[in-house]
C-alpha cells in the first residue's frame, strides 16, 4: 500500500496596511493665540479620539504635527473634543499646568461653547430656547431618558431661515456626548444636516448635494469658545473669546 501523502497548503504572505497618504503641509486655521493657549479651526473630518491608523486620527495627528512643526512652538495639550465630523474651535494648552487649569474649566462648564447648526425644517427667526432633557447611553445611541438620564441643557436660537433648512445658534449649558445632536433631533424635531447616525431618514444626501459638501460632513460648527485666563502681572482673571464663523444656510 502506498503511503499517504500530506500535503502542506501554505498560505499567501500578509501584505502590510498601507497607511492613507499624508495630507498635504497646510497649516490650519488658527482663529486665537496667546503665550499659553492656541484655538485652531478643526477641520471635518479629524478625530482626537479616533483609532490609530484611522484615516480621521491620521488626519488629526499631522494637524497637530503642522502645528508643532512651527519655529519655537511647544508641545501642544487637546483638552477637550470634537467629534469627527464637526468643525471649529478647538483650544490647544501650550504647558501641563495651562492643560490642567482648562480642563478644570470645561469640567465644571465654566467655558462658553457657541455653535452654528443647519438643521432640517423651517424654523422661526427670532425664535429660541432651552432644552432641557436628560440623556443616556442605550443600543448603542444617545437618547433622551428621563428615568436613568444625566442632566443635558442647550440653550437655542433660530438666526435665519430658508425653505425645508434653518441656521440655529447652540449654546450647551453641559457638556454631553451628542448633546446637540440629540436635542436638535429628538426634542426640536429639527435634525442637523449630515447627521445620519441620529436622523437617517432626513434627506441629508441631498442636502448636502446641494452644497457640495461631503457626505460624512455633518453641518455643525463650534463657532466660539470663551474660557478664562490668569495675567501673571496682576493675578486677576481675564476672558479670552476666540470666533470661527463660517457657517450659513444652503
Amino acid at each position: 500500500m502506498a503511503a499517504a501523502r500530506t500535503l502542506a497548503r501554505t498560505a499567501p504572505p500578509r501584505t502590510p496596511r498601507p497607511r492613507p497618504p499624508a495630507p498635504p503641509r497646510v497649516l490650519p486655521r488658527i482663529v486665537f493665540e496667546d503665550a499659553n493657549h492656541l484655538v485652531l479651526d478643526k477641520p471635518s473630518g479629524a478625530a482626537l479620539q479616533g483609532q490609530h491608523g484611522s484615516p480621521a486620527r491620521h488626519l488629526w495627528d499631522h494637524t497637530l504635527a503642522t502645528l508643532e512643526a512651527r519655529p519655537e512652538s511647544p508641545t501642544l495639550f487637546p483638552v477637550h473634543r470634537l467629534d469627527k465630523a464637526v468643525s471649529g474651535c478647538l483650544v490647544l494648552a501650550k504647558s501641563a499646568p495651562t492643560a490642567k487649569r482648562l480642563a478644570q474649566q470645561f469640567q465644571h462648564n465654566l467655558v462658553r461653547k457657541d455653535y452654528l447648526a443647519v438643521v432640517h425644517g423651517q424654523l422661526r427667526p427670532g425664535f429660541e430656547g432651552l432644552v432641557d432633557q436628560p440623556l443616556a447611553v442605550g443600543d448603542n445611541r444617545v437618547r433622551v431618558d428621563d428615568t436613568e438620564g444625566v442632566a443635558a441643557r442647550t440653550r437655542w436660537e433660530c438666526l435665519s431661515s430658508a425653505p425645508h433648512f434653518s441656521l440655529l445658534r447652540l449654546e450647551p449649558e453641559t457638556g454631553r456626548k451628542h448633546q446637540l445632536r440629540v436635542h436638535c433631533a429628538d426634542v426640536l424635531k429639527a435634525p442637523i444636516v449630515g447627521d445620519f447616525k441620529l436622523a437617517p431618514s432626513a434627506p441629508h444626501a441631498q442636502a448636502l448635494a446641494d452644497v457640495g459638501v461631503p457626505l460624512d460632513h455633518v453641518l455643525l460648527h463650534s463657532s466660539s469658545l470663551s474660557f478664562y485666563s490668569w495675567a501673571k502681572e496682576t493675578g486677576k482673571r481675564h476672558t479670552i473669546t476666540a470666533r470661527a464663523h463660517k457657517l450659513a444656510l444652503p
